[in-house]
C-alpha cells in the first residue's frame, strides 16, 4: 500500500478495502444492519433514539415509513436546524415530550443547545 500511496494516492482506499476483504472478510467492510423496530422497542420517553449519522446518510424515509406503520405519522414532526430555528426546536421538544409526539431534528450541529435541552444531542433525535 505504501507503493500505491506513492504512485496513486487516489487508489489507497480501494487497495485497503481489497486487503481487508481478503484478510478479514467482507463483514469488516459492510456496516451492521439496523433494525428500527428493535431499537424503538428498547427506547423510552427518557431514553430516546438518537441517530448520529455520517455525511450522505439520511434516516428520514425509514423513520417516516416506520411512523406510518405504527400510526404515528400524524404525530411525527421534523425540523432542520439553523437560521433561527432554535425556539421552534425547543417548542417541538417540549410539546413532543408532553403529548407523546415524535420529533426529528436534523443538522443539530448548527444549533447551540441551551441548558434545559442540553441532554438532546446528536444529528437526529426521535422522542418516543
Amino acid at each position: 500500500m505504501c507503493v500505491i500511496r506513492a504512485v496513486r494516492p487516489d487508489g489507497v482506499i480501494t487497495a485497503a478495502q481489497a486487503y481487508i476483504r481478503e484478510v478479514l472478510g467482507e463483514a469488516y467492510l459492510s456496516p451492521p444492519s439496523f433494525n428500527i423496530e428493535e431499537s424503538y422497542a428498547t427506547s423510552t420517553p427518557v431514553s430516546p433514539l438518537v441517530f448520529v449519522t455520517t455525511p450522505g446518510t439520511d434516516p428520514l424515509a425509514e423513520l417516516q415509513a416506520f411512523a406510518t406503520n405504527t400510526g404515528m405519522l400524524r404525530n411525527f414532526h421534523t425540523l432542520s436546524l439553523g437560521q433561527g430555528q432554535g425556539a421552534t426546536a425547543a417548542n417541538l421538544i417540549t410539546t413532543g415530550a408532553a403529548r407523546g409526539h415524535w420529533v426529528m431534528l436534523m443538522n443539530c450541529h448548527l444549533y447551540v443547545w441551551n441548558p434545559p435541552h442540553s441532554t438532546h444531542v446528536g444529528w437526529y433525535i426521535v422522542l418516543p
